[in-house]
């Protein structure tokens, strides 16, 4: 099957593939992903965009200090700080083919956008938006919070139906939830709100 409006022809405000053209490589959809920004570039040199490092202390803003002809060390509030530069970021290598299937995946909807989950330095499966009752049914007790804690990134604080509704058509956090490719049992998810 081929898509019926060529992809140069699509000009409207949210650009649309068909499924078989995403599958093809006519398209891709760039991905968010616990390892950075993956767009075709990244995919092409094998680096995601990468994320923020961390592990260095935040950048202060620089306050003008100026020595005056008499050698008097002066401060004037009003003078804006010099610009802030930013945290370095840290690329990741990621396979280019395991990044180009990424790519040619179609994304899932959130309130504040996708965060690919990742077994090692391979990609999980989505498997959608759970609630209460998604947790229960997969948890081996029944009683889902457990299995909530083990695999969102970061939890909430508290007890999870602060949080979370016991249907998906309840109001609450979007838990986005993946399996490993390897092991069925192997959850993690990541979470947003409106």
């Amino acid at each position: 099957m081929t898509c019926a409006e060529p992809v140069s022809r699509v000009y409207r405000e949210e650009e649309t593939v068909c499924d078989a053209c995403l599958r093809e490589g006519k398209a891709a959809l760039t991905k968010d992903t616990v390892f950075g920004l993956v767009t075709w570039a990244d995919a092409a040199r094998g680096r995601t965009g990468g994320l923020p490092d961390l592990s260095l202390p935040p950048p202060a803003p620089a306050r003008v200090f100026e020595i005056g002809s008499n050698g008097r060390v002066t401060f004037d509030p009003t003078k804006p700080p010099e610009p802030v530069t930013t945290r370095p970021w840290k690329e990741h290598e990621l396979d280019s083919a395991v990044m180009f299937e990424l790519l040619r995946t179609p994304t899932y909807s959130t309130s504040q956008g996708d965060q690919w989950q990742f077994e090692g330095r391979t990609p999980m499966i989505y498997v959608g938006r759970w609630a209460q009752a998604e947790f229960d049914a997969h948890a081996p007790d029944r009683r889902g919070e457990q299995l909530f804690r083990d695999v969102v990134d970061s939890p909430p604080p508290g007890p999870w139906t602060d949080w979370l509704g016991p249907t998906v058509r309840d109001h609450g956090i979007g838990v986005y939830v993946f399996r490993s490719q390897r092991s069925p049992e192997t959850w993690r998810a990541h979470h947003d709100m409106d």
